[in-house]
This record gives structure tokens, C-alpha cells and sequence, in this order.
């Protein structure tokens, strides 16, 4: 059995392997194969011609303190049934790593369905997702006419309006977040094919003429909200009225975190996402600093990829670093960490690496 690219002539395999593992409904499946299969890439395992495994790399562009850079989101790891515990998944995690470093991605990230089964390869969380999670409720009408708060509309969002939708939601997430994704026009797009797939819309919230807010969902027996984004004063009055809106069933909510004290709502936080350093000098280039000058010393360990081991010298400046350097030995005050601890601390997730601030505000909420 032979690890291989996934090319479009095995698309019918690619869907039939992906619905008997993960039993999405049809309508997402069919977005999800329409839409965001076509610009992935997927490596996979034939035995005798026959797909038993695979992985999907969808790409996303990241944004880290205003720095953007090409990021790798991991989905539709699946194998037959019949092939499982036979080392296929771990065949493909170790050549989609020894990909991505070539490409010098800084890390790649997934949404694992148990920590555990990730933790052996290097992944560990980076990012706890906020949630409110409503109770069901009496709605309170159309959404045309403002549910509850009668100063807000609410529009529903077209494809002539994805641009729009893109530039206004990296403008809020700069100004709250210290690593996002970074969106564009396609990503709208594909948002608004998600959301339809999946019984919902995105919606777009005025107060007045000015554009304070939006908000895509999905909505089957329970609704789940994926971003609410709005201007500072008006988080907890759009989740409110979102709670109201869809409240004749039970719902979450996942937006940046914000105090809402409505009766009924309750909030949270739930870990979501792991990563896995990939690329260690370009991850390295990513990180925010203590001093506005100096160096940092680091004794990396990684035991799965082997070129990210050794000593690297961090040259900082106004908080970031200038440059990274491999030594051939270390200097001295060099700080021994694995790549799994640099991780941790990087995203304010685990212990401190002295020299590092970690990055506090972190919100990637995409499912596929």
C-alpha cells in the first residue's frame, strides 16, 4: 500500500470512504465536495486500487499579529473499517508533515474528534473556543421585524455581498485578535453555500444605516450561530437577538468572548482545536517576544520531525523576532523545550517558555 495524491477521477471513492466514516447529511456532503474539495488536496492509501485511506489539507491563510501566512486545516482523516489499527493514518500524518515543512507552513491544525488519538504526533490545543449556549425559548417573530431589539435589522447576506463581508470582518478581527483567519471574498462564498447546506444563512445587522454586525448559522434540531462578529457595544445585543430569533429550539453560539447575562444563556469554554509545529524556523519568525531587544536561546526537541531538532538563536527586535539562526552548539542560557511545550506557550495554552509572550486572543471557528 503506497501513499499517493488524490486526483478528481476518485471522487466518487473520495465521497463514498468520507460517508462511512463521518454520516454527514447529503446537502453538506454535497458542499463539501462541490465546493471545498476542489481546491484541497487529499493523499491517500490504495490497496489494489481501492481507496481505504485518506486525509484532506484544506488550505486557509492565517493571520498572527497582523502577519499573515499560509496554514494547513487537517480534516476527513478516514479509514475503511477493515484497515483500521494498521499504521495508514500514521503513514499519512508523517507525509503530510514531511509536505508542509517543504513548503515551510509554520504549523497545521486540526479539530480532533479525540485528543488522544493526536497527542502521540505532536498536536496539542491551541485554541479554546467560546461559547453561549441558549435555552429554548418562545420566539419572538420574523427577523425582518427586529426580534427583541427593536433598534437592530437584520439582512440576509448574498453572494454580491461576500467581499463586503470579508473586508469588514478582518477589520473587526484585527482589532481583536491576535491570530485569525484571515478571510477573502471565496471564503464568504463558500460560508454562504455552508450555511444554506445546512438549513441556515448569514446575516448581515444594522443599526440604523451603519453595518454593526454579522452572523452566519445552521439549523436543524438544535442551531448552532458559527461567528457572530460585531462592532464593540453591540456582541451581547446580536447574540441576544440571535437567542431570540431561533429560540423554538435549543442553540450555541460561538463568537469572541464577551459577559452576557440574558436569562437563559449560559457561557463557556471548550477546547477545539490542536496544532502541530511544522516548519520550526517559520513558526519561530511567528511568535511575539518579551524585550523590545535581544535574543532567545531554544534547545527544540521534536521526535517526529527530525530537522526541526537543534539549537536556533532568535534575534529580537520591537517585540519580534529579526531573525532565527541554527547553531551548531548552544549558547549560552539556551532553554531546552520540546516542540509540543513551544507550542503550549506560544498560544497561552500550557507553561511559560521564558522570553515568549503568548498570543491571548485566538479565534478559528471554521468546521471544514
Amino acid at each position: 500500500m503506497t501513499i499517493q495524491w488524490i486526483g478528481p477521477e476518485d471522487g466518487e471513492a473520495v465521497r463514498r470512504l468520507w460517508q462511512d466514516c463521518f454520516h454527514d447529511p447529503e446537502s453538506y456532503a454535497d458542499f463539501y465536495f462541490q465546493t471545498v474539495a476542489r481546491r484541497n488536496r487529499i493523499s491517500g492509501i490504495k490497496k489494489d486500487g481501492r481507496l481505504v485511506s485518506m486525509i484532506h489539507l484544506n488550505p486557509y491563510v492565517l493571520s498572527a499579529d497582523k502577519r499573515r501566512f499560509d496554514s494547513t486545516y487537517i480534516v476527513g482523516v478516514a479509514t475503511d473499517e477493515a484497515y483500521r489499527h494498521q499504521g495508514c493514518m500514521r503513514r499519512l500524518l508523517y507525509g503530510t508533515f514531511d509536505c508542509l515543512y517543504r513548503e515551510k507552513q509554520p504549523f497545521a491544525y486540526l479539530m480532533p474528534a479525540d485528543r488522544k488519538i493526536y497527542e502521540p504526533f505532536g498536536f496539542r490545543y491551541i485554541y479554546r473556543q467560546f461559547f453561549a449556549r441558549a435555552a429554548k425559548r418562545e420566539p419572538t417573530g420574523h427577523y425582518m421585524r427586529a426580534a427583541g431589539d427593536a433598534a437592530l435589522r437584520a439582512l440576509p447576506a448574498g453572494m454580491a455581498d461576500a467581499g463586503r463581508l470579508a473586508r469588514w470582518a478582518n477589520a473587526r478581527l484585527e482589532d481583536q485578535m491576535d491570530v485569525f483567519t484571515w478571510r477573502d471574498e471565496r471564503y464568504y462564498e463558500e460560508l454562504l453555500k455552508e450555511t444554506a447546506s445546512d438549513g441556515g444563512e448569514a446575516l448581515l445587522f444594522y443599526e440604523r444605516e451603519t453595518l454593526v454586525g454579522t452572523a452566519a448559522y445552521i439549523a436543524e434540531e438544535t442551531y448552532e450561530v458559527r461567528e457572530v462578529l460585531a462592532r464593540p457595544g453591540y456582541e451581547v445585543r446580536i447574540a441576544e437577538w440571535l437567542a431570540d430569533h431561533l429560540g423554538e429550539r435549543e442553540g450555541i453560539l460561538l463568537m469572541p468572548p464577551c459577559s452576557i447575562r440574558e436569562a437563559g444563556i449560559k457561557t463557556g469554554y471548550r477546547p477545539m482545536i490542536m496544532g502541530r509545529i511544522i516548519h520550526l524556523e517559520s513558526f519561530l519568525m511567528l511568535l511575539r517576544y518579551e524585550g523590545d531587544e535581544g535574543t532567545v536561546c531554544l534547545d527544540v526537541s521534536d521526535p517526529v520531525i527530525g530537522k526541526n531538532n537543534g539549537y536556533f538563536r532568535i534575534d529580537v527586535e520591537r517585540k519580534r523576532a529579526r531573525s532565527v539562526k541554527r547553531l551548531e552548539k548552544p549558547e549560552a542560557g539556551c532553554r531546552a523545550v520540546s516542540v509540543e511545550t513551544l507550542l503550549e506557550a506560544a498560544f497561552g495554552q500550557g507553561g511559560a517558555v521564558d522570553g515568549i509572550r503568548p498570543f491571548e486572543h485566538i479565534f478559528i471557528n471554521e468546521i471544514v
